[in-house]
């Protein structure tokens, strides 16, 4: 049985190269015989599934130059950083598919040296848990600013602002959203709109035809052959939209991840390349 015992209580996601998940919560120590910590390091698994082989511990109450000062009864605060480089968030949400919490189970090897008996060094390891809720993971995922782009191994897209463009864009965003959910036909139906947003606001009314024409051409000009091939890409996108993404039909159409993915990371490209030449031609006067 392990002396130590770590209890985690909340998290808070951090941004950067390596992102990372910080747990914080509380040491026992549960031996007769005080101890220092000298250090500890472990994983964090989901099931049987090593999602981060980098956890340490990141601040704690440190009472002794040696390490932290561990006796039976005094609780001190610590915060566990758990490295989560972009394969595990990926393997995470594609296991957690929008729909369940993240339960993280971690294994930390600890060092202790008994403050009676300084030459006494041992090694130990001790288990934690934290299941996140589904809601506050999604938090942690917005903390950590890891994108749906990301998890599809996609470059994150720019997308130019365009005033005629703002609601197209306010729905990628909705879709982007649904999409992290686990909402998959929510998904189709938000980038089905962000496309007959962009043609209404295009033309200010409901010439959806004439929009996409009036948007293309502002886009590119006369360039007949690079319009005809966005038209043509946007023609695809709109029809595997209306197969998939109405919500009342018989028989009923499951939409899986994949399909949901492929629709959010198309209509993200084209908006993309078009807010892009938008931009480009608007900066040339033209």
């Amino acid at each position: 049985m392990s002396a130590m015992r770590i209890e985690l209580e909340s998290s808070t996601g951090r941004p950067g190269p390596i992102r990372r998940l910080e747990l914080r919560g509380s040491i026992s120590w549960l031996a007769a015989e005080p101890a220092y910590l000298l250090g500890a390091r472990g994983h964090a698994q989901i099931g049987d599934d090593v999602v981060s082989d980098d956890v340490r511990l990141h601040s704690q109450t440190w009472g002794h130059d040696s390490g932290a000062r561990l006796q039976r009864d005094v609780r001190q605060s610590v915060t566990v950083v758990v490295s989560m480089p972009a394969g595990a968030l990926a393997f995470i949400e594609e296991w957690r598919d929008g729909r369940q919490d993240v339960p993280l189970r971690l294994e930390i090897e600890y060092q202790a040296q008994k403050i009676a008996n300084p030459n006494t060094v041992t090694w130990s390891t001790c288990q934690s848990y934290l299941a996140i809720p589904q809601s506050e993971w999604i938090k942690r995922l917005r903390e950590m600013k890891w994108d749906e782009l990301e998890l599809i191994e996609l470059p994150r897209l720019p997308l130019m602002h365009d005033e005629k463009l703002a609601q197209a864009l306010a729905r990628i965003d909705e879709a982007r959203r649904a999409l992290r959910a686990g909402d998959h036909s929510g998904t189709i139906s938000k980038c089905r709109a962000a496309f007959e947003s962009a043609a209404k606001y295009e033309v200010e009314g409901d010439g959806v035809k004439q929009g996409f024409d009036l948007l293309l051409e502002r886009a590119f000009g006369d360039h007949q052959a690079r319009r005809r091939a966005v038209e043509a890409v946007i023609a695809g996108l709109r029809t595997h939209a209306n197969e998939l993404g109405r919500h009342e039909q018989y028989p009923a159409v499951h939409v899986s991840r994949a399909e949901a993915e492929f629709a959010f990371a198309s209509t993200v490209s084209v908006f993309s390349l078009i807010s892009r030449c938008l931009a480009q031609r608007a900066a040339k006067g033209r």
